[in-house]
């Protein structure tokens, strides 16, 4: 029988190179993980940079500033704030007459203020008492004031007459975000001054305190660029510092921390200062912050611990300042490491990383446990933002976290896709062959059945059946081609079924011929189970047998032709995997084991053919599937015979009729 060629151990090389290798490259799981992580590593990244994580990034950095300041307790006591409220101003009116602005300033400096700070912004004096005030200022070199710098089609307003030209003078602008909420403070701005510079309200507030104690501002040893005050060097921040993207950092600004909260100082009335209301000493060796907090004038900001526009919870000017000043202050004296960002590409390297690990965990893990997994890096993820945020490192927490969540969701999408491609083929390939349950067998041992989606090849010991009708042709001719075909499948159902019971696999029906398989596609672990697929393998062949006898009384008494058939059955090495494309696909064995049933089921027709029952059926096995029956069936050593296309010659037994009393005639005995 000449259906198959010859084939040998090479045949494995060209199973594992069907189709094209790099074709098979690319569409491995992990090569489309890989670059599915990288691709929403480019669209995350791309986001970021064009500034549409930078609102959420923001949002999420003013929640953890809420949070870390509910932790820190307030030690600071430098700062105080008088603020004016609606209660002073329907008392005296505003603005507030100079006159009264004197008997501020002298009751503050009276109560021990180290320096005054006067955040009101005007550029009239206001009788009466524009004398006092004038004098005041030129006698107490304690007491400074805010003032709005020139800037384009604005020519500001400018401080009190005795003030300008003299440093004791400090600019009020506060910067916002593009969602209206102050994160940010100015150390200093370019001004057309002597110095070149002008100095915020706040710097100015905190250089009156620290200069008594002998601290000025210095250039940074290794930064000359950079200003340090006592311990810490002030760097301005970069326009990606932290979360944001190109942000305008013209000026020197430095990043708000609002460590205490967004008050953490005491604050006075007005009327409580002008009253001698206030504790003692709580004014004593402090500076003193005096401005409008009241609805009525407009002189307020919104902070991360306010909603944004539209909110009632804001954050009125003179406390923006004291917190400007408490923020330096504490980086001089205690040491505070300012916030500060990474680099940018520390920034890509943790977002890359995050993407990478997820992608890996969503093709290996189970989406159980990646569950788990995601909810407990995230945790992770948080937790270490807050804990280094609290320590001055603000890195975004959106872009890892949106890398990856993405890129889990999108590589558990495709493994899904995968599964159910990888499932449907490989249930296409088998369900012609294995029970449901051996299906689902395979498929829950995939990781190490499928290679690239495909079963990977393998080389096994396998037992193979051939059987094909003898005289099919002159049979075929005598039927005309509806009833040969429904003939044709009776007899081939009818032999699928006898496979199947017996624990075999049709590998493929070729004209009128069968090949079955025992031992695939699960490879066998031990001898014994080897000799099982031996012993199946014979009882499958008089399985067919007494089928055939029985269909054959069937169509006798359809006067329909009778069959009979030849078997060929041979135990030995094959190599198992999938041969075509994709479109079409078969699970299948190669290799000599496959020829030589073959060559025994041709074989098989020119021995003497069984008495009685079994006339239709000639079996012959190979002696190396003997050898594995154990004596459990009945059969005749026909000898050393020559089979068409092998120089060697082979052992081979016929099974007699019954095939399975126990007796064995040997080789010595014939």
């Amino acid at each position: 029988m000449d259906r198959l060629s010859d084939a040998d151990d090479s045949d494995i090389d060209s199973l594992q190179a069907d189709g094209p290798r790099l074709r098979r490259l690319l569409l491995h799981p992990w090569v489309i993980a890989l670059v599915i992580c990288h691709g929403v590593f480019a669209c995350v990244i791309a986001a970021r940079y064009a500034g549409a994580l930078q609102p959420v990034e923001l949002l999420v950095y003013d929640l953890a500033r809420r949070v870390l300041a509910d932790r820190v307790s307030d030690d600071t006591s430098r700062v105080v704030v008088i603020a004016i409220e609606e209660d002073d101003l329907r008392r005296h009116g505003w603005p507030l007459s100079d006159g009264l602005l004197a008997e501020i300033g002298a009751g503050a400096r009276t109560a021990g203020a180290e320096a005054l700070l006067m955040d009101i912004v005007r550029d009239w004096p206001v009788a009466p008492g524009s004398g006092e005030l004038d004098a005041l200022l030129r006698q107490d070199d304690h007491i400074y004031w805010a003032y709005s710098p020139p800037d384009s089609g604005w020519i500001g307003t400018p401080p009190p007459e005795p003030l300008i030209g003299t440093d004791r003078i400090g600019f009020a602008d506060m910067i916002a975000d593009p969602d209206g909420i102050t994160r940010r403070g100015l150390v200093f701005l370019a001004a057309a001054n002597a110095q070149g510079f002008s100095r915020s309200l706040g710097l100015v507030g905190a250089l009156a305190y620290l200069r008594p104690r002998g601290i000025a501002p210095q250039a940074d040893p290794r930064g000359p660029e950079y200003m340090r005050l006592g311990a810490t060097t002030l760097r301005p921040m970069r326009p990606t510092e932290g979360a944001y993207v190109s942000v305008d950092a013209g000026g020197y600004q430095f990043v708000l921390d609002f460590a205490n909260g967004i008050a953490p100082f005491a604050q006075y009335s007005l009327q409580s200062l002008l009253d001698g209301d206030l504790p003692e000493g709580a004014l004593a060796g402090r500076i003193v912050f005096v401005g409008a907090a009241t609805e009525s004038v407009k002189d307020h900001f919104y902070t991360p611990f306010g909603a944004g526009r539209g909110s009632r919870d804001v954050t009125h000017g003179v406390q923006l300042h004291a917190n400007v000043a408490d923020q330096i202050l504490r980086h001089a004296l205690d040491g505070a490491v300012p916030i500060r960002g990474i680099d940018d590409r520390a920034e890509l390297a943790i977002a890359w990383g995050a993407a990478l690990v997820m992608g890996a965990l969503a093709l290996t893990l189970s989406i159980g446990g990646l569950g788990g997994v995601v909810a407990s890096g995230l945790a992770a993820m948080v937790g270490v933002w807050l804990m280094l945020l609290s320590q001055g490192l603000w890195l975004p927490v959106v872009e890892p976290t949106a890398v990856w969540l993405l890129s889990g969701g999108f590589v558990v999408a495709y493994r899904s896709q995968h599964d159910r491609a990888a499932r449907t083929l490989l249930m296409r390939m088998l369900s012609a062959h294995v029970s449901d349950a051996v299906a689902r067998e395979i498929w829950r041992q995939r990781s190490s059945f499928l290679d690239g989606g495909r079963p990977r090849p393998r080389r096994l010991v396998a037992t193979v059946l051939f059987s094909d009708i003898n005289g099919f042709t002159p049979l075929s001719e005598s039927m005309p081609p509806p009833q040969l075909m429904a003939w044709l499948n009776t007899y081939m159902e009818a032999m699928a079924r006898a496979v199947a019971r017996n624990g075999g696999v049709v590998d493929k029906f070729i004209g009128d011929a069968v090949m079955a398989i025992f031992g695939v596609p699960v490879p066998r672990q031990s001898a014994a189970e080897i000799d099982d697929d031996a012993r199946n393998a014979v009882a499958c062949a008089l399985a067919m047998r007494d089928a055939l006898v029985a269909l054959n009384a069937e169509w006798q008494r359809q006067n329909l032709p009778q069959a009979a058939f030849s078997v060929g059955i041979h135990t030995g090495p094959v190599i198992a995997g999938s041969l075509g494309g994709p479109e079409r696909m078969d699970y299948t064995v190669i290799g000599d084991t496959v020829n030589t049933a073959a060559r025994l089921d041709s074989f098989a027709k020119t021995v003497p053919a069984p008495s009685d029952a079994g006339a239709c059926c000639r079996i012959v096995v190979s002696a190396e599937t003997w050898s594995r029956l154990g004596g459990t069936f009945d059969g005749l050593w026909v000898g050393e015979v020559a089979l068409k296309g092998k120089t060697e010659r082979i052992g081979a037994y016929r099974l007699t009729v019954d095939g399975n009393s126990g007796g064995t005639t040997s080789p010595a005995a014939d």
